[in-house]
């Protein structure tokens, strides 16, 4: 008997499946419904037929907790057919009815517009520190290091002082230090970037001059796998290319 197919017509659309489905979860309205002790208080339409005026579409995720123990993640509801126009809203009334119990979503955290803007800082803070390296490069350097110190703005420096660079650094002198206690992973991500073969950063202090105070002082320092091989450079270059005919002899003969 626990095994006599059911059809449950929910709002026209019908839906087939075991009476065991049902019963494996008791205390579930549909559970409770076919029970074997409630046999006689059902009553079919043709002959195995039970109707529920319903939302029907909706009922798709009632069946799916009866199938499979669980109901369907809410966001996975716009990639299928038969939550199309089942709002979040109508699908938790029907949880409510059928007495299923509502899946435990964890909610994202709501992102404040600081957050917001503090992401975005931390992107800009990455993407200058791959443009102080190129400039770096430009000056025939394969190593730079920025030095930040805690509630110091005075203090930043970078080595070597390239004017480019420092102006790309510059507005990041009183950030940098928190970007880099708060987030010292991003030595690793910058690391995955093929124009950089290493990146660390290095703690240390700094004693404020005429006072006592000891600041922190974090170093970020990034290195560029290309070796500068002065020789090719020279070749490349108009060093490389003796100039036709020679020097013009200054006074004449």
């Amino acid at each position: 008997m626990t095994d006599e197919r059911i059809v449950l017509n929910v709002g026209g659309m019908k839906y087939e499946t075991y009476r065991s489905t049902l019963t494996q979860y008791p205390d579930t309205h549909l559970g409770t419904m076919f029970q074997e002790r409630n046999k006689d208080m059902l009553h079919p339409s043709n002959g195995n037929e039970y109707f529920f005026d319903r939302d029907g579409r909706a009922f798709y995720y009632i069946m799916e907790y009866y199938r499979k123990g669980t109901v369907p993640y809410y966001d996975d509801c716009s990639q299928s057919m038969h939550c199309n126009s089942v709002s979040r809203m109508q699908l938790e009334g029907e949880l409510d009815y059928f007495q299923i119990p509502k899946p435990s979503v964890i909610e994202a955290p709501l992102i404040t517009v600081t957050e917001e803007y503090a992401a975005q800082l931390l992107d800009n803070f990455i993407d200058m520190v791959k443009k102080v390296l190129r400039e770096a490069q430009f000056q025939l350097y394969s190593r730079v290091s920025m030095t930040f110190v805690s509630k110091s703005f005075e203090d930043f420096a970078i080595a070597p002082g390239i004017e480019s660079a420092i102006r790309l650094a510059t507005p990041y002198a009183f950030s940098g230090y928190r970007i880099l206690r708060n987030f010292p992973e991003l030595s690793e991500h910058l690391k995955e970037d093929s124009s950089i073969s290493d990146c660390y950063i290095q703690k240390g202090f700094r004693r404020v001059n005429s006072s006592l105070e000891v600041l922190d002082r974090l170093t970020l320092t990034i290195v560029s796998p290309l070796n500068l091989e002065m020789e090719v450079i020279k070749k490349m270059s108009c060093l490389g290319h003796p100039v036709e005919g020679g020097r013009r002899k200054e006074g004449g003969n």
